[in-house]
């Protein structure tokens, strides 16, 4: 199905490069190349050019001619102060900054006194309760499994029946925390659950912060005034 599906790709979708140059590849990238190979049309194979760490500039030269291509491939353009890898013409990405990672941002600190670090063994679940006193309060929640992922949802409870109030998602190590919130219009028990029953064998340590905020009267003249102005507007 693949092989068709990519066959059929090539066939109806023209492709937009005349020619690419992959270069500085290792001893065992033709290894791995040929595995894939089957899988491309011939007149793509014919439009790779692949090579390791000599003979791909003067294959370039071939096809780009020297004053426009950068010293660094081979050519003879460089930009105004000198720079023979032409920054200004070849944009080159970045490292990004690990600050500026998603798992490193929104993190939660086992130092923070309001943060609970809880173990879930494998096909366990774990429920963190909240009271809600006052109709209109939020509840709220931020999450964090610093290794693999675990599952989450809130429920409500009256009496002997229990409500699924917000839908479950996963919470993974690779997205830094879930924040969320609810607007509790019921009062009673809710319960943040983190549900591991999915995993067999492996336990998962987890950081959480939870809290209710109760409805007040200013919150509410709060509400009634930026709906007078949507209305008025």
């Amino acid at each position: 199905m693949a092989l068709a599906s990519l066959k059929l790709y090539e066939n109806n979708y023209p492709e937009n490069f005349k020619v690419a140059f992959i270069i500085n590849t290792p001893s065992f990238f033709h290894c791995l190349f040929n595995m894939f190979k089957p899988l491309l049309s011939e007149n793509t194979c014919e439009r790779l050019k692949i090579y390791g760490n000599s003979g791909w500039k003067e294959a370039i030269l071939e096809h780009i001619d020297a004053d426009l291509l950068p010293v660094t491939y081979g050519g003879t353009r460089t930009d105004p102060d000198g720079d023979p890898s032409c920054p200004s013409l070849v944009k080159v990405i970045n490292p990004i900054p690990k600050e500026l990672y998603l798992k490193n941002m929104n993190t939660l600190s086992e130092d923070d006194e309001n943060v609970r670090k809880i173990a879930v063994g494998p096909r366990s679940k774990c429920s963190i309760h909240l009271k809600v006193d006052v109709p209109g309060s939020t509840v709220g929640w931020q999450v964090e499994c610093p290794r693999y992922d675990i599952k989450m949802y809130l429920v409500y409870a009256e009496g002997t029946r229990r409500e699924m109030v917000a839908k479950p998602v996963t919470v993974s190590c690779d997205f830094g925390s879930e924040t969320g919130c609810y607007l509790a219009e019921r009062t009673g028990i809710y319960s943040l659950v983190l549900d591991n029953s999915y995993s067999i064998f492996r336990a998962k340590q987890i950081l959480c912060k939870v809290y209710v905020t109760a409805y007040t009267s200013k919150i509410s003249h709060v509400f009634k005034t930026v709906l007078s102005e949507n209305n008025n507007s």
